[in-house]
């Protein structure tokens, strides 16, 4: 049986940031929201652009499944899943569901296949990643997000924190920061190296 690896999806396969912003600001032009300061360290469009419950509702529900399904793979992440796969089980791994994304398995399933991003298995509604992956042989763990990365490694798996606007300010020296697919391959390579020669 092959060691697992976990994958993120938003802001970790993708460049969601990005995306998220202009759309933001995009639904603030159409609804005639003043944005008086952008919060760029922001997780939620609630928190970034200071929108009411009631925007930050009617933005989700107006353009959040049209971003997840438009937003584009990282550069190289779909090589480096290809190289990795000869090696162990490739997990994806996301919290999104069906509250948050319209027949979220199924869309999500799609965009995968459509941007050529190979997996063994799919996880999503899944907000305890470090419990799955510790139930799932899962040795490395990939994500945006540092709550699941620092549990995580609190269990013995190795974290890589994808970098991104709002978690630049997270420093943990058991967490690697990542800033490219191609230096996952890297370290994920050297790591697999040092724990040969032991």
């Amino acid at each position: 049986m092959k060691i697992g690896i976990g994958i993120d999806i938003d802001d970790t396969l993708t460049n969601l940031f990005d995306v998220f912003v202009s759309y933001g600001f995009l639904f603030a032009y159409k609804n005639d929201i003043d944005i008086k300061e952008l919060f760029i360290n922001g997780y939620e469009a609630i928190d970034t652009f200071n929108f009411t419950p009631e925007q930050d509702n009617l933005f989700q529900t107006t353009y959040l499944s049209k971003i997840l399904n438009q937003v584009k793979p990282r550069p190289l992440a779909s090589e480096v899943i290809n190289e990795l796969k000869n090696q162990f089980d490739i997990y994806i791994i996301t919290s999104r569901n069906d509250e948050l994304m319209k027949d979220c398995k199924i869309n999500t399933e799609k965009w995968l296949k459509n941007n050529n991003i190979y997996y063994n298995h799919f996880i999503y509604d899944c907000n305890n990643k470090a419990e799955f992956c510790e139930n799932n042989n899962i040795k490395y763990l990939i994500d945006d997000n540092h709550k699941h990365c620092l549990n995580a490694s609190r269990k013995g798996i190795k974290s890589f924190i994808f970098d991104n606007q709002f978690n630049k300010d997270y420093y943990n020296n058991e967490i690697i920061r990542v800033y490219s697919w191609g230096q996952i391959l890297y370290e994920i390579n050297k790591l697999e190296e040092k724990r040969d020669r032991i």
